[in-house]
């Protein structure tokens, strides 16, 4: 068996380096969720916008959706994986594999689960990874689904080595006695992993909806170790120490009483996004409240990005973030309104360098 994982991993790193063969047909979607609901003709996964996965959660239900077109395929293949996400995740053993020939597709749809325990799969961030095989050498596609799983299964390791192909039989269960988290009280790592919201994406957002009514120690040692270790494996700490200290700057640049630096417009966008490359401060035009301009020169691939900032309260409370001409974030046609005391007034974009940025 483990040749086999072996020799089978050998094959499709070499495919993911030279490409795949291209093909008419095509995975449309994949689908991971925790729940199947029964619909009108057949059942079907309930959608989740973002599968996380607790430790309530005994199985993985998924569903994957191909093309119409059924010529051809007769000896074709779908091959199934759950890995650990990773930015080396094609040197990491596979945690579950499965083949499933196309007779198994009804209506281009198959559905099946996964026992989480019988996979052994531990606190962390995975992908399901579906290959559309044309025989045991060719890819002809490829298509994953992410999830995120907080799980009682007991941690092989602290760090990637219990993944990885040579594999030793037995691991230790992580100490987080050991580890950097372990010098958090509860309400320390719940305060921590909150200030993270600005930093976070997908299951990672949804986890913290909830993380301040979790009273669970482990639980939250797991996902704030885990959330520096997606990150960077090699030294988790020190990517939070980095991340720490511009907390502890946003803190002190725009923290009022009431709001925690990164709980505020402009911290969010600095912990995000970074130092603007110029900053444009405005607190006295006439006939304006207060505001501020962040640009950007490029931005994820998106040039000449500007944020605009106002306070409309009195002074010491919070600017927020009125508009802007990123896809991402607040794009607010009548932000002139909003600006300008008097927003009618002809004279506007002679009298304010807010339209030097936003026409």
């Amino acid at each position: 068996m483990l040749l086999k994982t072996l020799a089978a991993n050998i094959v499709f790193l070499f495919l993911m380096q030279w490409g795949y063969a291209q093909n008419k047909d095509s995975i449309i979607t994949v689908k991971v969720s925790d729940k199947l609901e029964r619909g009108n003709l057949h059942y079907q996964l309930q959608e989740m916008d973002y599968p996380f996965f607790d430790m309530d959660k005994k199985w993985i239900y998924y569903e994957i959706k191909l093309t119409e077109n059924k010529s051809e395929r007769e000896n074709d293949f779908c091959f199934l994986e759950i890995k650990k996400k990773s930015n080396i995740q094609y040197k990491l053993k596979p945690l579950y594999q499965k083949k499933i020939d196309m007779s198994e597709f009804k209506q281009a749809t198959f559905i099946d689960s996964v026992s989480v325990d019988q996979a052994q799969l531990m606190s962390g961030t995975y992908e399901f990874l579906v290959y559309w095989m044309a025989d045991s050498s060719r890819v002809l596609h490829l298509k994953k689904a992410e999830f995120q799983l907080m799980s009682d299964v007991k941690e092989k390791s602290d760090d990637e080595s219990y993944y990885h192909l040579n594999i030793q039989e037995k691991g230790t269960e992580i100490d987080f006695s050991k580890t950097f988290v372990s010098k958090y009280t509860m309400e320390q790592l719940k305060r921590n992993i909150l200030a993270l919201k600005p930093i976070s994406v997908g299951v990672e957002e949804k986890v913290l909806l909830g993380i301040v009514d979790v009273n669970d120690l482990k639980f939250l040692q797991q996902f704030f170790y885990n959330f520096w270790y997606n990150r960077n494996a090699s030294a988790p700490e020190e990517e939070w120490k980095k991340y720490a200290l511009k907390l502890n700057e946003v803190a002190k640049l725009y923290g009022t009483a009431s709001s925690p630096g990164h709980q505020t417009d402009r911290g969010r966008i600095y912990l995000k996004y970074g130092e603007p490359d110029k900053k444009e401060r405005m607190p006295n035009e006439k006939d304006a409240y207060p505001y501020e301009i962040w640009f950007y020169r490029t931005l994820e691939n998106k040039s000449n990005v500007s944020f605009l900032f106002y306070q409309p309260g009195t002074v010491g409370t919070p600017y927020y973030l009125l508009h802007s001409n990123f896809e991402q974030e607040v794009i607010n046609p009548y932000w002139a309104q909003e600006l300008f005391l008097e927003p009618d007034n002809p004279d506007n974009k002679l009298m304010h360098r807010v339209y030097e940025f936003f026409k």
